[in-house]
């Protein structure tokens, strides 16, 4: 039996590592020009596809409106890579720069979400001159004030609308005509599947199957860019959301690839269109109205994080089960949905 005998370890000087880094990147980029121009196209496309489309979509718009805020600021040191084509942009830009774009968006009046996005690309996207965890660190420093100048420390976003509120909704609201069947298949189904906006304007008859047990239906694209499938039980009583969505088909007999919640007119006539935005918003304000409750304070989100917020109020829902429900996949996504509940003590977060 040999001996594998192990040197010693001795510290490299900080100088030192800083010119092997220098050397390794001057490697990767002779390297790089040395490739043809398919296989760059190649890697661009394989870097563009590790993100999901909305990803992409976002980093695009974060990426011009970076751009266009260098326009007349400073420039020199650090160049700029095309989040969608992955092209070295001809403006250089510090990473000064970048913190003073966190301060405009600041005194824009910016959301604090919006802010942090634009961290994300920053990150992926901005090549520093600093090491990537100094450049972290100094920017939650930096966060840390703007979130408490905002006095936005927990992220507040749209109120959740409970089961409670639903239910008292529904009750108001007449069961005759396509425009208020919409509303209460909306309303109902949008709360109990937690799915998000842009999931429920998209979703197609055939990607729904109904069971004797429930309902599944295939999400083909979702925020994550993966394809997913969601199954909803029926319940008892007149508020179950399979039935009522069985009740909108019936009603609405539409064709296979049609969209499930369609635009209606003003003479209460269904169009092919899907539902716009401003639509589903005016769903969600128009019956906290009803209710009594401050429509500013809630939005076509209110419905997932309200169902999020009913499931994590009962003590025998674990926190996986919840997750389950709203597919999110890291615990720190979901946290903000929990504060103030009574998963948020029993599970530490």
């Amino acid at each position: 039996m040999s001996l594998v005998i192990v040197p010693p370890h001795h510290s490299v000087p900080a100088h030192r590592q800083h010119d092997d880094a220098n050397q390794m990147i001057q490697r990767h980029r002779q390297a790089v020009e040395e490739l043809s121009e398919e296989q760059r196209e190649a890697f661009r496309n394989h870097a563009a596809a590790s993100f999901a489309a909305s990803t992409r979509r976002n980093y695009a718009s974060d990426h011009r409106c970076f751009v266009l805020f260098l326009r007349g600021k400073f420039a020199n040191a650090v160049r700029l890579r095309n989040p969608v084509t992955g092209e070295l942009d001809p403006r250089l830009a510090a990473w000064t720069d970048a913190i003073a774009w966190m301060q405009e968006m600041q005194r824009q009046h910016k959301k604090l979400s919006t802010i942090n996005r634009r961290w994300s690309y920053l990150r992926s996207h901005l090549i520093p001159d600093l090491s990537r965890k100094e450049i972290h660190d100094e920017y939650q420093q930096i966060l840390g004030g703007i979130r408490r100048q905002m006095n936005d420390g927990q992220l507040k976003g749209k109120r959740p609308l409970l089961m409670k509120h639903i239910h008292a909704i529904l009750e108001l609201l007449p069961k005759v005509g396509y425009d208020m069947l919409q509303r209460r298949t909306f309303l109902l189904f949008g709360f109990h599947s937690a799915m998000r906006r842009s999931e429920l304007r998209a979703m197609r008859w055939n990607d729904v199957e109904f069971k004797a047990a429930g309902v599944v239906v295939r999400i083909p694209v979702s925020k994550t860019g993966k394809g997913q499938v969601i199954t909803l039980n029926r319940h008892q009583g007149e508020y179950c959301p399979v039935r009522q969505l069985e009740l909108w088909r019936e009603r609405t007999r539409p064709a296979a690839k049609s969209v499930v919640f369609r635009t209606i007119t003003k003479d209460d006539e269904l169009t092919e269109k899907a539902i716009s935005i401003k639509c589903m918003v005016k769903y969600i304000k128009e019956g906290c109205i009803s209710i009594g409750l401050p429509e500013k304070e809630y939005g076509v989100h209110s419905l997932r994080s309200g169902m999020i917020s009913t499931m994590a109020d009962v003590p025998t829902v674990t926190l996986p089960q919840i997750m389950q429900v709203s597919r999110h996949r890291n615990i720190s996504s979901i946290q903000s949905y929990l504060k103030g509940s009574t998963q948020a003590f029993s599970h530490g977060l």
